[in-house]
C-alpha cells in the first residue's frame, strides 16, 4: 500500500501545487485588475479635478468680467450724471444773466436776424418788465419765454432760447466736458 499511498500523495501534492499555482496566478490577475481599476479611477479623478478647476477658473473670470463691466457702467453713469448736472447748471446760469448782459446778448443776436416790420421780440419772462421800453428796433411781444429770447416772424419763430441752443449742441458739450473732467 505504500506505493498506492505514495501515488495518492504524489497526486495530492501535484494537485495542491497546481491549485497553488492557479491561486497565485489568479491573485496576480486580481492585483493587475485592481491596479488597472485604481489607475483608471485615479485618471478619472484627475480629469474631474482638472475639469472642475477649469470650470471654477472660467466662472471666476466671467464673474470678474461682469463686475468690471458693472463697475465701468456705474462709473460711466456717474460721469453722465456729473455732465448732466453741469449742463443743467449752465442752463440755469444763462437764464439768470444780469439784465444788462442779457440785453447786450439780445442786441448782438438781433443784428444777425433779418427783421421785418411785423416781427415781434419775445423776451425772457423775468427780463421783459425791465426791458419793455428799451428800443431793440423791433416790437416787444406780450408773450415771454423761460430763457433766452425768440423772434416771431409770423409763420416762423427764430428760437434763441438758451436751453434749446444748449440742447442742440449737447453732444459736443458732453464730449468737451467729459474730456476736461475725466481725461486729465
Amino acid at each position: 500500500m505504500s506505493n498506492l499511498d505514495n501515488i495518492i500523495n504524489k497526486i495530492l501534492d501535484d494537485a495542491k501545487a497546481e491549485a497553488d499555482g492557479i491561486i497565485q496566478e489568479a491573485n496576480v490577475q486580481k492585483d493587475n485588475i485592481v491596479k488597472a481599476k485604481v489607475d483608471q479611477a485615479n485618471s478619472q479623478k484627475e480629469k474631474i479635478l482638472r475639469d472642475t478647476q477649469d470650470q471654477a477658473k472660467s466662472l471666476i473670470d466671467r464673474t470678474i468680467a461682469q463686475w468690471q463691466l458693472k463697475s465701468r457702467d456705474s462709473q460711466n453713469q456717474a460721469k453722465l450724471e456729473v455732465v448732466d448736472d453741469i449742463i443743467a447748471k449752465v442752463k440755469e446760469d444763462l437764464s439768470k444773466l444780469p439784465t444788462e448782459t442779457y440785453k447786450n446778448y439780445v442786441e448782438v443776436k438781433l443784428k444777425n436776424i433779418d427783421l421785418g416790420p411785423n416781427d415781434e421780440l419775445i423776451l425772457q419772462e423775468d427780463k421783459r418788465e425791465e426791458l419793455k421800453d428799451h428800443d431793440f428796433g423791433i416790437k416787444i411781444s406780450d408773450d415771454t419765454v423761460k430763457d433766452g429770447f425768440c423772434v416771431d416772424h409770423g409763420d416762423v419763430l427764430v428760437n434763441n432760447k438758451f436751453s434749446d441752443l444748449i440742447d442742440s449742441i449737447r453732444e459736443e458739450l458732453e464730449l468737451e466736458i467729459s474730456n476736461v473732467l475725466f481725461n486729465k
